[in-house]
């Protein structure tokens, strides 16, 4: 399966990238369902982190128009 990417990034400085294949995380899933369970989790988060504190940038944007 090729990789599709659904978005582009610049960084400003250096960056360290891991990536997570679909492949890497169904080996997870088999072999560690808690450990697995505990990425899911950690990655739900934290784009809820960032899609409330983009929702809040935006709220403050529209207001001050």
């Amino acid at each position: 399966m090729a990789f599709n990417p659904s978005a582009d990034a610049i960084a400003e400085g250096e960056v360290r990238l891991w990536v997570l294949s679909r492949e890497a995380l169904l080996n997870l899933f088999e072999t560690d369902v808690p450990l697995f369970s505990l990425l899911v989790l950690n990655i739900s988060r934290e784009a809820t982190r960032r899609l409330h504190a983009t929702d809040q940038w935006f709220t403050r944007y529209l207001e001050a128009r």
